[in-house]
């Protein structure tokens, strides 16, 4: 697809189309009942870039005006039929072009580095982040036995750790990795290989066990990446639960310090799957958003 970045996309995914996906399925699915009674079907459809979204058109000038939105599982609408999903009732009340850029179980650190790669790329009147759980991280993982092993440090960390100089700054996270010295961050990325190092990003992502405190740094540092970016106009708002209530406070915080941003929701109704939220919620979150649009 010309003029659009080959990292923007989920690595390893492409064309698609599949009747569950995740959670959502019978097997996993929160309420078996539930999920019997749904009244809708559901198809997952992704594009070629891995999205669930319609393939993107290849006029650069549309593709940045159109709203970008980016998010987890709730964006991606897993449990609902892709009508339900906020992004496309937005489309659809707005009137607008919209591009789903989300991906299921997507760590902020992912969302703040899409984030950024599409800001410096097509540098888009609006963007949305429906920023995710904010004690997953972002790490690398191979298959063992049939079954997924996740090594909790990711090949950045390990790379970055063997190279560093006595004047570099310690680096725990993705975000401080991104906010490194430009310099610095190429030395790195030249010795694992950027497509390697994207993959990794974009493949698989875990849980580790950190405090809150290392959460709600990593969190703010996410945020604050994307901050840079002044000219845009962008929509902040988070899933429901995505901070443990002692500190969701402070978490919501971090949000409501940026110009724009949606108050925090819980779900109005249910997909498939029992988890995530479906039409209804997705008409709140539309009603919320729409105004704070260019």
């Amino acid at each position: 697809m010309s003029r659009i970045p080959p990292y923007i996309r989920i690595w390893g995914s492409g064309r698609a189309t599949l009747t569950y996906s995740g959670m959502d399925s019978r097997d996993q699915c929160a309420d078996p009942v539930h999920f019997e009674q749904y009244a809708w079907p559901i198809e997952y459809h992704y594009n070629s870039r891995g999205f669930r979204d319609s393939e993107w058109c290849q006029d650069f000038d549309q593709l940045k005006n159109s709203v970008w939105c980016l998010g987890d599982s709730f964006t991606v609408g897993l449990g609902s039929p892709v009508s339900h999903t906020w992004p496309r009732v937005l489309a659809d009340h707005a009137r607008v072009s919209v591009v789903n850029c989300s991906m299921d179980g997507a760590s902020n650190e992912w969302l703040s580095d899409m984030a950024v790669s599409i800001l410096d790329a097509f540098d888009p009147p609006n963007m949305v982040i429906m920023w995710s759980y904010t004690h997953r991280r972002v790490g690398t993982a191979q298959r063992a036995d049939n079954k997924i092993v996740y090594d909790q440090t990711p090949q950045w960390k390990i790379t970055y750790d063997s190279m560093r100089d006595v004047f570099w700054p310690r680096c725990n996270t993705l975000a401080q990795f991104n906010a490194l010295h430009g310099d610095i961050r190429q030395q790195v990325l030249d010795r694992i290989g950027e497509d390697q190092f994207r993959n990794d990003l974009t493949a698989r992502v875990h849980y580790v066990q950190a405090t809150d405190e290392d959460d709600l740094e990593n969190f703010q540092q996410c945020v604050d990446r994307v901050r840079q970016f002044q000219r845009q106009h962008i929509v902040h708002a988070s899933v429901p639960h995505f901070a443990p209530e002692h500190t969701m406070a402070a978490s919501r915080a971090v949000i409501e310090q940026q110009p724009h941003w949606i108050p925090q929701f819980q779900n109005l109704d249910l997909a498939r799957d029992g988890h995530h939220f479906d039409i209804k919620t997705s008409q709140w979150i539309t009603e919320q958003i729409q105004p704070l649009l260019l």
